[in-house]
């Protein structure tokens, strides 16, 4: 079934049996689409490949939607309820909830299936109202550290993972995103669209990222040879983040979550590529830092950095934070580049995704650049 086919039947509420006024909610990202139902979310991959992920078969995508509920249980437990089967028959398409097939059934698509998170509770929308606190951050900062520590026994049990730290794997994720960058570019002005990342602006990116790479080398193989490499959360983003207290769902994820009050679950743990999960803890944290810069929270960008070098007394690592900050800039300019150039997304969506592509990089670049080579305002 072609992909936008797909999407427009699953945006109405008779393959979920919902009732027929039910809205649903549809979300793009780069490599999925999210629809929200009622109480519900289901998500599907687009049969895309991307380089650093390959979802173009549909039993490719059954075992990424398998693995992201697994890896996510620990982070967020009780949102991820399974895998579920999309299904044709001659009323249309049904989600089957059980994820099982019958003989004459016809599949169509598999499905990750959520239970759905009230959207006032991301640590966004917090920051968005000014409810953002520094206690919240502390609170992170804790549970991220604890986190780490236990993923230290993984690491120990998968040294083949550990690998993926190394500054080789550093030095290739890093490439990557300029040859994608400049691929995107070549798409546009091909296409007659704008460049998602001006040319010079890409360039001054792209040997700013060189040099500070080559200033931190020697610490980035010390940290990995001395066994900091961790199994992380991969997409550490306000938007991922959520607290939630009693009062905030009718069905709670967990009673014991919220018992003595709200509690933290991070959602979306990087599933489909191991080399972008298993990293320093300090590529981490820059994910979040980096998205509370990119929002104008500057002050509380810093309070985090400082929470998490407290609470993980890895001060050490301080000195990688600035070229990881940027490194994320990059990726989330790449993720926007790759969202501005989707057909199947809404034009007005396109065009947010290409100017928040230009940003992100300018970010990155201010992260990257010598203080004397910063832009200011005089």
């Amino acid at each position: 079934m072609e992909l936008d086919a797909l999407i427009a039947a699953l945006s109405r509420p008779e393959p979920y049996g919902a009732p027929v006024d039910q809205a649903v909610t549809v979300i793009h990202t780069h490599i999925s689409v999210v629809f929200l139902v009622g109480a519900e979310v289901f998500k599907i991959h687009k049969p895309v490949d991307l380089g650093f992920l390959d979802f173009t078969t549909l039993e490719q995508r059954r075992r990424d939607c398998a693995a992201e509920v697994e890896v996510n249980g620990e982070l967020a437990p009780g949102v991820y309820r399974g895998v579920v089967a999309i299904v044709a028959d001659r009323d249309g398409l049904e989600v089957r909830r059980s994820g099982e097939l019958a003989a004459d059934d016809t599949l169509v698509e598999w499905a990750v299936w959520m239970r759905r998170l009230p959207d006032s509770a991301t640590f966004a929308a917090l920051l968005a109202r000014g409810e953002l606190a520094r206690e919240h951050l502390d609170e992170l900062a804790t549970i991220l550290t604890a986190f780490y520590r236990h993923g230290a026994i993984r690491a120990a049990a998968h040294p083949e993972h550990r690998r993926h730290g190394s500054l080789a794997t550093v030095l290739g994720n890093a490439r990557e995103n300029f040859t994608q960058l400049a691929a995107l570019n070549e798409s546009a002005a091909a296409t007659g669209r704008p460049l998602p990342v001006p040319a010079e602006l890409l360039e001054q990116l792209r040997l700013a990222t060189q040099a500070e790479l080559a200033r931190i080398e020697a610490r980035i193989e010390a940290r990995h040879a001395g066994g900091a490499i961790r199994d992380t959360h991969g997409d550490l983003r306000l938007d991922h983040v959520y607290r939630l207290g009693s009062r905030e769902l009718d069905d709670p994820v967990d009673p014991e979550l919220t018992r003595d009050g709200p509690a933290l679950l991070l959602i979306d743990r990087i599933e489909f590529a191991d080399r972008f999960r298993w990293a320093d803890p300090m590529a981490d944290v820059a994910f979040l830092i980096m998205d509370l810069e990119a929002r104008g929270a500057w002050t509380l960008a810093r309070q985090f950095r400082a929470a998490f070098l407290r609470t993980s007394n890895d001060h050490e690592g301080a000195e990688l934070l600035p070229f990881y900050v940027g490194y994320r800039a990059t990726v989330r300019a790449k993720v926007a580049a790759m969202q501005a150039a989707e057909p199947e997304v809404p034009a007005a969506a396109r065009a947010r995704a290409q100017a928040r592509a230009e940003a992100r990089a300018r970010l990155a670049l201010g992260q990257l650049h010598a203080p004397a080579q910063r832009a200011c305002l005089m």
